[in-house]
């Protein structure tokens, strides 16, 4: 779903809890929690794309930007972006160029339903090589979106 908050670089050099309270305090929804995407563009229309494992609970063999959730411990949304892409692939986060579409979803569980926000951004990245975590995806390539980045 699209969402109500327009994408903002300013975000990147907050803490989460600032982050999360600003959105929060610009939006008519409520989030509980954020994650961040990073899409790596090879060119205008390929990025880099990783297929989330068929054990996964939420969204599995879906193929996704290299992202996760924003972990308390992180200083500031920049810092989560570069954890997780390097977790995920190894990569190293040397920029964040632009911010992309910020999506909502909610996730339901056992103890109730949570709404996310994704935070997600057009960024560079040392070298091209990169390996798949197998902990969180079984493949990832380059790949075409549907959707114009």
């Amino acid at each position: 779903m699209s969402c109500p908050v327009p994408p903002d670089m300013a975000y990147l050099d907050m803490s989460p809890g600032q982050a999360l309270a600003q959105i929060n305090a610009l939006s008519y929804l409520k989030f509980d929690k954020f994650v961040v995407g990073a899409a790596k563009l090879k060119s205008e229309t390929e990025i880099l794309l990783l297929k989330r494992r068929p054990d996964e609970k939420h969204y599995p063999n879906v193929y996704e930007m290299p992202g996760g959730k924003v972990e308390t411990s992180d200083p500031t949304i920049r810092s989560a972006i570069a954890r997780e892409v390097h977790e995920e692939t190894g990569l190293q986060l040397t920029d964040v160029l632009r911010p992309l579409q910020s999506i909502t979803y909610t996730t339901k569980s056992e103890s109730g339903s949570c709404c996310l926000i994704q935070l997600s951004y057009v960024a560079k990245v040392q070298g091209a090589a990169f390996e798949v975590n197998p902990d969180e995806h079984s493949t990832g390539g380059l790949g075409r979106p549907h959707y114009a980045v």
